[in-house]
């Protein structure tokens, strides 16, 4: 996913600008959920799970200022898909 967004425009998300971090997701999501409200719902664990993500990748960004957990948690998620026989694995192989 990582690598399939940056060769569509760079290292943008969305136009813009810049690298997009866990952190920068995470503040999107929020925003969506508040302007949806009526529409859905992002159950808590998401959200508890995307600041843990945040605050791992901060820690990251002290010490390297070109870490991206996406980058690290990539080729772990491409081979669980690939290797994942469940219809929900098919599916989600299907949108990218």
């Amino acid at each position: 996913m990582t690598e399939d967004v940056m060769s569509r425009g760079g290292d943008s998300v969305g136009g813009i600008g810049g690298t997009l971090t866990t952190m920068d997701g995470t503040m999107k999501i929020g925003e969506m959920q508040e302007h949806n409200a009526d529409f859905f719902a992002i159950p808590g664990y998401f959200v508890y799970m995307s600041r843990a993500f945040s605050t791992l990748e901060g820690i990251g960004l002290s010490s390297d200022s070109n870490y991206s957990i996406l980058q690290e948690c990539y080729p772990y998620l491409a081979k669980r898909l690939l290797s994942d026989d469940s219809p929900r694995a098919r599916g989600a192989l299907r949108m990218l």
